[in-house]
């Protein structure tokens, strides 16, 4: 198979099933989001020690990532049926772990916080990010044409799961975590 195909070269790419859209669509920007954040889960990962607990689960995110990526480039004009599965337990899966992550967590779960720290909780704060932004793109491309709401929900997970883990890193290493804090200001 030649990677290079020069069907792209004037702008346009296709959707699942093979509709033809510019490069621009809003499915294929969320796709374009969608995949910075699967890279970035790749790079976290060679962050974690071998065999590190986290592996296995991010391991599944990433998978679900590459399901829900087909979906969204799925449109109702698709000449083609997508059978590919749709992965909806991972929301499931995802509040499970955020909940087992959070057991202990509560003083510092009580206040946002500074990304850093370390470099695994950092590149967990990449993450969150990619997937916000994955999801404010999401939500617009709904507005235009609808796709499973699972995936706005699934997305949303991930940006909390990417937080707890971040937090998670840090009180695992003994390092507090820097609060953001409000100033109090008098009403003059």
């Amino acid at each position: 198979m030649n990677i290079v195909t020069k069907t792209g070269d004037k702008g346009t790419t296709a959707l699942f099933g093979g509709v033809r859209v510019p490069k621009n669509n809003i499915r294929i920007e969320c796709n374009g989001q969608l995949d910075e954040l699967n890279v970035r889960i790749g790079a976290l990962r060679t962050q974690l020690p071998e065999n590190h607990e986290w592996d296995k689960g991010l391991h599944r995110v990433q998978m679900d990532i590459m399901l829900l990526m087909s979906h969204v480039a799925t449109t109702s004009e698709s000449n083609k049926k997508n059978t590919k599965k749709h992965p909806k337990d991972g929301i499931i899966a995802c509040e499970q772990w955020i909940e087992q992550l959070s057991e202990g967590l509560e003083s510092e779960l009580s206040t946002f916080t500074l990304p850093g720290g370390t470099t695994i909780a950092v590149a967990c704060h990449l993450a969150r990010t990619a997937a916000r932004t994955a999801e404010r793109l999401l939500v617009a491309a709904y507005q235009q044409e609808q796709f499973p709401e699972y995936i706005l929900e699934y997305v949303n997970r991930l940006s909390d799961l990417f937080y707890i883990l971040a937090i998670k890193d840090l009180k695992d290493n003994n390092i507090k975590a820097e609060r953001f804090v409000r100033f109090n200001r008098k009403n003059k």
